[in-house]
């Protein structure tokens, strides 16, 4: 749909999913969901959208998953679906999403079919919440080019323990891909491929530079809208540190209270 015909549309709340290219863009998110909002006849006296939001690098979708020395579980697992229902229920409003990265698991050896069931049960709960859902897909136009001399040192970079060989890895995140095409459609959610100039060296994360531009697409928002401001980078380094509502650091489970804080008209919570 285009964006003009639902900027105006202000939702109750936006769910975002991923795992590092997420949590690297997280800003240009909130930059181009807040601008959306502003723009919505109805932004001057509605509530704050409430932002849920897992993420992380390295983040799985079924599997706890750690990063040097902090641990996040799964994002089926994580308390955002229990904040959604609570949320779902006490506000009235529309509700929107987002669902990328959902190939983080495939070098660490996860089945493809265990990897798409992970995505329709996010799939399936926000159906049951009446979600207008954007899936993304994998950056399989930018891995299609790359030499298999430099796949393997990608692979090597990036996944230094993963468990599956480089030359399965195509084969792999095609097949996904592909599941996720087929899972849009069965649940009526928009799929978006990712174009190949939005890639540069790293096959794996958007440019910083393409970033606006995916986040105005996937959340319908004004190509006028800003990129995101040194006052919101902040923001969200500060929430960073803040914490999702349960992680493990050092094997210390820490709990960060929710919201992790608010920007304009958007109240963010991590999980």
């Amino acid at each position: 749909m285009p964006a003009t015909a639902r900027d105006a549309r202000h939702p109750a709340r936006v769910v975002l999913l991923g795992a590092s290219n997420l949590a690297m863009s997280l800003p240009h998110a909130l930059a181009a969901l807040a601008a959306r909002v502003e723009m919505s006849p109805a932004a001057e006296t509605a509530e704050p959208v409430h932002v849920l939001c897992a993420n992380g690098h390295g983040r799985s979708y079924g599997l706890g998953s750690t990063v040097l020395v902090r641990w996040l579980p799964g994002i089926v697992g994580c308390g955002l679906w229990d904040a959604l229902e609570r949320d779902a229920s006490t506000r009235p409003g529309a509700t929107e999403a987002v669902l990328l990265d959902v190939g983080n698991d495939v070098p660490y050896g996860v089945p493809v079919a265990t990897v798409l069931d992970w995505a329709r049960t996010c799939l399936t709960r926000l159906a049951a919440v009446d979600a207008r859902v954007t899936v993304v897909g994998l950056p399989i136009a930018r891995v299609e080019r790359l030499h298999p001399v430099a796949l393997r040192v990608v692979h090597r970079a990036l996944f230094p323990f993963s468990r599956v060989p480089p030359a399965e890895l195509l084969p792999r995140a095609r097949a996904i891909d592909a599941g996720l095409r087929d899972l849009a459609e069965t649940f009526g959610a928009r799929h978006r491929s990712l174009p190949l100039d939005w890639y540069g060296l790293d096959p794996i994360h958007v440019r910083p530079s393409a970033r606006a531009d995916a986040w105005r697409d996937w959340l319908d928002a004004s190509h006028s809208a800003p990129p995101p401001s040194s006052a919101l980078r902040r923001f969200c380094r500060r929430a960073a540190v803040r914490g999702p509502a349960r992680r493990r650091v050092f094997g210390i489970v820490q709990r960060g209270q929710q919201p992790v804080g608010r920007w304009r008209d958007l109240s963010l919570s991590l999980y």
